[in-house]
């Protein structure tokens, strides 16, 4: 039987060191005792290699911890049962909703402004009009004002301005009929000059009258149906005098004429215009007859109108004159963007 011993030669060397150091010791330690008998103390000076160690570090494994002392909600739960419940609804029957206009406001037939200012200035207006109908309305206006004012050292300014109003107008199922009278007077004075140098006894040598007069009759249809063609006429007359008997007369006619054809409106409007003046020195007359037709296309965004325009004056010398007339729009983004040629 055989039994294995392991030898470490280094701890080996080191115990017999130790043991050599020892007998060292105690053979000296007589004699140099004896040799040192006064001595009360023994110094022993040992000197060795210096070999530095540091002990080993323990950590601390425990863990900081905490108490909550707030005490948890636990979610609440909550079931619901469901249980129909059983009702009875019985339709009441409604009124038909009824629209109650506006009242309409009270008109007067009459209405009356007076005045008066410096300088000799009075002031009348007057105003009377029918009430409301279907049927007809008609009205009169006068107005008048006037002044005694004269600046100084300058002739008499003083003048006078007179209108009167009379119309009226007549309706039918389709139809509007309107006639109308228009009379104004205005007196005025030839002021402008030196009273130092011209000496004006009679105010009538400077004063200057014009006088207006202007009937005028019209009528309009207003059909619906697209079928129907629509017109507009009219008549109207007017003279220009002055206190010299230069005057000036004009007649007028004129008329419209729309209706659709293939889905395109077509309108025709024409008109002939007659002028006359005269004077103490000389006498004119004029007259003007125009000719415009036109065609007007539409799309979902575009509209064209195209039409011409055919004049001729008949005075001294005939003259005939043509004018294109083409109207183009484009919708380019809601009414808001619309380019035109």
């Amino acid at each position: 039987m055989r039994t294995r011993i392991n030898i470490n030669p280094g701890k080996i060397k080191t115990t017999l060191l130790r043991l050599l150091f020892i007998c060292c010791l105690l053979c000296i330690s007589p004699a140099y005792a004896q040799r040192n008998k006064d001595l009360d103390s023994l110094e022993i000076n040992v000197t060795k290699q210096f070999k530095p160690t540091i002990a080993d570090a323990f950590k601390i494994n425990s863990n900081p911890g905490y108490t909550d002392t707030t005490p948890r909600i636990l979610p609440q739960k909550y079931a619901i049962t469901p249980k129909p419940v059983i009702t009875v609804f019985e339709l009441a029957p409604i009124k038909p909703a009824k629209m109650l206009g506006e009242p309409l406001n009270k008109l007067y037939n009459s209405f009356v402004k007076l005045g008066f200012g410096n300088y000799t200035t009075p002031y009348g207006e007057l105003f009377y009009n029918s009430l409301r109908s279907k049927d007809y309305s008609y009205g009169f206006h006068y107005k008048h004002l006037s002044s005694q004012s004269t600046l100084k050292d300058f002739g008499f300014s003083g003048y006078s301005d007179n209108e009167a109003n009379v119309y009226g107008k007549k309706f039918f199922k389709k139809q509007t009929f309107f006639a109308d009278f228009n009379y104004s007077r205005n007196v005025v004075h030839y002021y402008g000059y030196d009273v130092l140098a011209n000496t004006i006894v009679d105010n009538d040598f400077i004063k200057q009258r014009f006088s207006y007069i202007s009937p005028a009759l019209r009528l309009q249809s207003h059909y619906t149906d697209s079928s129907r063609i629509n017109y507009d006429m009219g008549l109207n007359y007017y003279n220009l005098m002055d206190i010299y008997k230069t005057n000036e007369n004009s007649v007028s006619a004129d008329a419209t004429l729309k209706g659709y054809y293939a889905q395109q409106l077509i309108t025709v409007a024409s008109s002939v215009d007659f002028y006359n003046t005269r004077n103490s020195i000389d006498t004119a007359t004029t007259t003007i007859v125009k000719v415009a037709p036109s065609v007007a296309f539409a799309g979902s965004k575009w509209n064209v109108n195209v039409g011409l325009t055919a004049a001729g004056d008949f005075s001294s010398a005939t003259k005939f004159f043509f004018y294109p007339n083409i109207n183009f729009n484009f919708n380019v983004f809601d009414n808001i963007i619309i380019p035109y040629a």
